[in-house]
Formats: structure tokens, sequence, C-alpha cells
């Protein structure tokens, strides 16, 4: 949009143009607008009939564009000042529409707030802004904002004042007031007034204690007797606190805590600790995941599944099947084969954990736990393609070992048509 300059002294009149397109408007009116000399650049000085003079285009002035300076205009403010209160931009003024604009507020989140509990602004102060400040005064300071006394009723001269942040933090809804001593304030001002936390009195309140013990009472001062740098002696040995921790195998904020509920030093040290509690269902669900992965990717494509099921059936009561080298470790990773199992009682399992020296060897078939399972072993025979019994098979005739791939599976094909180790298969794309 273009604004007009408005001036108030003689224009400064250009000389016009030689061009025989030229257009000369000098001393054609225009609705209130009378043409008194060239600009320049196809613009035209402009003197309103209220005094102002004011630069148009000539495009402006011949299609109607403009008429008047903006006297004339509702909205207007170029000639005649169009000014109500001269309060606007000023904090007054912004608290002011802040709670016009409040009360008014259809959106569910504010509306809750305000339009739903009947919070309304006053007939003096709906329409004017001077009534407001005249009956609120200036602001004291920027940390100063509007706020209701109380809070269940709307904006009027005896419900508002200018308050501080704290101030008005306090007054809330949810603030907790506390009436002792023939006074109703507030837990933070009780707090304030007695050098007392507000937690401590929430506390004894909550605990069922009256108003005037919860702040009368003082609060016992606190000592750390569960320093842990602090010596300790028992039984002649003298050592600090994560010291007695890690040769007893306690945590050092057990030990804190029971030196700072007055236990003794011999209780506090021989007294075991209790079981920990039982991990939730979804742990111990998403623990049996894990280590299912983690055989699913250890087992090799040659492994034998039959053997190792067979393996895990006969196992001895009271013995755990073990990985003699983890499937997880931080420097090795074992197989989910036949040889790298054995039996282990249950103890020694759970001291082994995820445990692996690389110094130490792997015990032979004699020598360790694995049951001697009759003919070779599932690696020889995955090598030489043997059956279960240890015969080779004699192609042509029906196989007792099924050696069928996941694509002759899904084609539902029998054993006697697939492929066995080192035999192509007509109509598939490899060896099967």
């Amino acid at each position: 949009m273009h604004i007009p300059i408005k001036e108030q002294r003689p224009p400064d009149i250009k000389p016009k143009s030689r061009n025989p397109k030229f257009r000369d408007l000098e001393g054609k009116r225009f609705g209130f607008l009378i043409v008194v000399g060239y600009a320049g650049k196809s613009s035209w000085y402009c003197r309103c009939d209220c005094g102002v003079v004011c630069v148009y285009p000539s495009a402006y002035l011949t299609r109607g564009r403009n008429t008047h300076c903006g006297c004339q205009s509702p909205r207007g403010n170029y000639g005649k000042s169009m000014k109500r209160h001269g309060l606007s931009g000023t904090p007054e003024h912004s608290a002011w529409s802040s709670m016009i604009e409040r009360c008014k507020d259809r959106r569910p989140k504010v509306r809750k707030y305000y339009l739903d509990k009947g919070i309304t602004v006053c007939d003096r102060w709906a329409d004017s802004v001077e009534n407001f400040l005249s009956d609120m005064g200036p602001k004291p300071g920027p940390e100063y904002s509007l706020d209701r006394i109380d809070g269940s009723r709307g904006y009027s001269p005896e419900n508002c004042r200018w308050a501080t942040l704290s101030t008005q933090n306090r007054n809330r809804s949810i603030s907790r007031f506390v009436e002792a001593f023939g006074e109703r304030k507030t837990l933070v001002e009780w707090s304030e007034e007695f050098g007392i936390a507000h937690a401590t009195i929430a506390a004894r309140l909550n605990n069922g204690w009256s108003p005037d013990d919860a702040l009368l009472r003082p609060v016992k001062p606190y000592t750390d007797h569960g320093a842990k740098n602090e010596t300790i002696t028992f039984k002649g040995k003298s050592l600090t606190l994560l010291q007695w921790a890690k040769e007893l195998g306690i945590k050092s904020g057990t030990l804190s805590a029971r030196r700072c509920q007055g236990w003794s030093v011999e209780k506090m040290l021989t007294t075991p600790t209790l079981c920990k509690t039982k991990p939730s269902p979804q742990l111990i669900r998403w623990r049996k995941d894990q280590y299912r992965v983690a055989m699913r990717q250890a087992t090799p494509a040659w492994a034998d599944t039959v053997a190792i099921w067979r393996f895990y059936n006969q196992c001895p009561e009271g013995h755990h099947v073990d990985h003699i080298v983890p499937l997880r470790n931080k420097y090795v990773c074992g197989l989910h084969v036949l040889a790298n199992l054995q039996y282990l009682p249950k103890s020694e399992n759970l001291r082994k954990f995820n445990k692996y020296e690389p110094h130490t060897t792997v015990p032979s078939q004699s020598q360790s736990n694995v049951p001697n399972l009759s003919g070779p072993s599932a690696n020889q025979r995955g090598r030489e393609g043997l059956q279960e019994d240890g015969s080779r098979p004699v192609y042509g005739q029906p196989s007792q070992t099924d050696h069928r791939t996941d694509n002759d599976k899904r084609r539902r094909l029998p054993a006697t048509e697939a492929g066995r180790p080192g035999q192509f298969v007509q109509g598939t794309l490899g060896f099967a």
C-alpha cells in the first residue's frame, strides 16, 4: 500500500516531462484532493481539503484509488487524530487487553480456567481502559502483574491488585492454607515465619500432627553418621565405610542408612542384607528373548540340532547345560554346537556366569562331562555327509536323514525327492 507523504510546507514542484504522451493533471480535482504540482516519477503533489499536502502516483488518482489524505477514513489517522485514550503500548493497557482476551478466549485449554468457571470482567472495565487505569493506578514496576485476590471471583476494582510473581504463586487454587494461632496463611508463609521447611510442615500435617505442633516443635539437627570417609573400628580392624562395604559385600548406601538410623557398629556390619526382589515378568521375558536370539545367531547351519536337543533332555538333575566358550563374551564368542556344551552343577554354573579364560583348553570328548553319543560326531557327519547311524547314504534310495532345504520344505517335497549333501537338485537354484 502506498503511504502518502504529508507536508505542511509548499511542495517542491518539479518541471513537467516533455514526452508527448505525458498526461498533465495539475489543477484537477480527485475527490477531496486538488493536484497542485508535479513531484517527478509520474507522481503529483495533492492538497487535501483539510490542508494536508501528500504525494500520489498518477495511476492512483486517475483510477480513483486515492480521493483524500486519510482524514475521511474511519481507521485513518493521517489528517485528523483518531486517538481515544493514548494508552496503547503502555504496561497498563497490555494488562487490560490481556485480561479481556483471557475472559473471551474459547479455546479448551484456556476456557476451562475462565469461561467455564464464570470469570468475567465488570462492566466498568469491559469497554474503558481509562476506568481501569483510574481504579488500579499505574503499574508499580516490571515485576508486578494483575492478580485477583479471590480466585473464584471475576475482575473488578475490589478484587484486583498489582502483585509480584511470588505473591501470585501463593494465591493459587492449589496452594495449601493452614489455620494456626487464629490466622490463615499458606505453608510457604508459615515456613518463612518460623524458619522450618514447608516440606517438613506438610509432612508433619500429613502424619496427623496438629498445626500448632507442626509449627512450634523444632527440627532435630542432622548428623551425617554415614559419611563414607568415616573410620569404623570393629574387632580390632579399622576401615572406612567404603572399605567395609567392599569387604563384606554390602552396598555402601545400605551401611550409611543403617548408620543414620542409629544402628550399633556390630549390628550394622553383621546383619545380612535381605534377598533381592524378584525381577518382573517383563524383565524375565526380555532376558529369555535375548538368550534365544544369542543361541540362534551362534548356531551354524551344519550344527546337529537333534543331538543338541537330546543333550539338553539328558541333563542330570541338579546340573545345568553350560557353554564352555560363552556365546557372548568380551573377548570371544562361542558356537551353539554339541562340542561346546557341558554339564555343570548349578552353583558352579552360576559362579562361572559369562566368564571365560582364553588360556584354558576345551576338554575333549572323553574328559568332559558330555555323554558319549554313539557314532561319529555331528560335525563329522555334517562334513562327510553321513547319516545319524554313521553309514553313508546310498543314492537312489530313501535316506534316513531329512536333508530337505527350506525351499524343498516350502514346496512340500518328500525326502526321497530332495537333494542330499553334494547332490544337485533339479528345479532348484543350487546345491542342497
